[in-house]
């Protein structure tokens, strides 16, 4: 009898605890239902400061088009009606903070979602690592194939009203639309490659996120990569290497002795006379440079008129794609 009465308190226990359970579920199915039965995507995925954004309902299991919708912007009604699944609107400033939500009522009953974008910018900085250009020059050094590239993420995010500092961030990093999962990760705003010969342009992607996960930021660039060049300057005994013109393709001798210096541009070199090979030719035949400089050729007068074709292949000996060349013709006795 004992065991009996033991055995129908238990049972009663469960049917209890099941009907705790069962009195419970539809609270915690609607909360699932609001989270799963439609998306919000918006367009752009990371808006920056006072930009247009589009959100567009999608959903698989919610008939939209029958569907009555209302969207909610910062606290106010903005947009109802039945199947009105797109809303536009503008973000604020940077930092600023718009919350959208959206409910969607059918037969089945209202679901919604609420979404808040905070926007933000990111500036990439590029720069050809050991990439050499002659001194004085004025532009950037451009990367050749196969140079070494760094690039440097500069985000402009906001929290509270206070800028976050570019190390406190988590960064996502995509070389040539391929995750750089190494190069990704909190505080790594730097991201450094080396280029391959197969790709003549690179394109490096990242998303900049705060630790809260609000507050984003996308930023691409994309780099086409250059073939080394080589341009001739005079170095004049008084004056040196008159950076500030290059010769052209046929120049008279301005004296009875001239020497022509070789600038190669872009190879991936900090020193141009000791990491690359110089091939002169004169006339089409092989002569050597200067003998305390090989990039440079020392050319003196013989007598008489005429014309001389001095011609110049520079290389990088572990590079196969940096190489270059370039020609001039001198008139003697004009």
């Amino acid at each position: 009898m004992k065991t009996f009465f033991y055995h129908k308190r238990f049972l009663v226990a469960i049917l209890s605890f099941l009907a705790v359970i069962a009195i419970a579920s539809p609270n915690l199915n609607a909360e699932a239902q609001s989270g799963s039965d439609f998306s919000v995507q918006l367009s752009p995925e990371f808006p920056g400061p006072y930009q247009n954004v589009t959100a567009k309902l999608v959903s698989y299991s919610i008939q939209l088009d029958r569907a009555a919708v209302s969207w909610t912007l910062n606290g106010k009604s903005a947009l109802s009606g039945v199947g009105k699944k797109e809303f536009s609107f503008t973000t604020g400033g940077i930092g600023v903070s718009s919350r959208l939500t959206v409910r969607v009522t059918d037969i089945e009953g209202t679901v919604s979602k609420t979404i808040t974008t905070v926007p933000g910018s990111v500036d990439l900085l590029w720069q050809a690592s050991n990439a050499y250009v002659p001194p004085f020059y004025r532009g950037k050094a451009l990367p050749a194939p196969e140079s070494a590239i760094k690039i440097v993420a500069m985000p402009n995010l906001q929290s509270g009203g206070s800028a976050l500092r570019a190390t406190s961030l988590v960064y996502k990093w995509s070389r040539n639309y391929k995750a750089a999962e190494d190069a990704s990760g909190y505080g790594k705003n730097v991201f450094s490659f080396k280029n391959s010969y197969l790709d003549p342009e690179e394109s490096v992607e990242v998303e900049v996120a705060g630790m809260s996960g609000i507050g984003n930021a996308k930023g691409r660039i994309s780099m086409a990569m250059m073939p080394p060049l080589v341009l001739f300057y005079e170095n004049n005994p008084l004056q040196g290497i008159l950076y500030e013109k290059s010769l052209g393709s046929s120049f008279g001798m301005p004296n009875n002795e001239i020497r022509v210096n070789a600038e190669p541009y872009f190879f991936s070199t900090s020193d141009k006379q000791a990491n690359l090979n110089y091939s002169w030719q004169l006339n089409g035949n092989s002569v050597s440079g200067a003998p305390d400089d090989p990039s440079s050729l020392i050319l003196r007068e013989g007598g008489g008129n005429g014309t001389a074709q001095v011609a110049l292949s520079v290389g990088a000996p572990k590079k196969i794609l940096q190489t270059a060349g370039n020609s001039f013709i001198i008139n003697f006795g004009r």
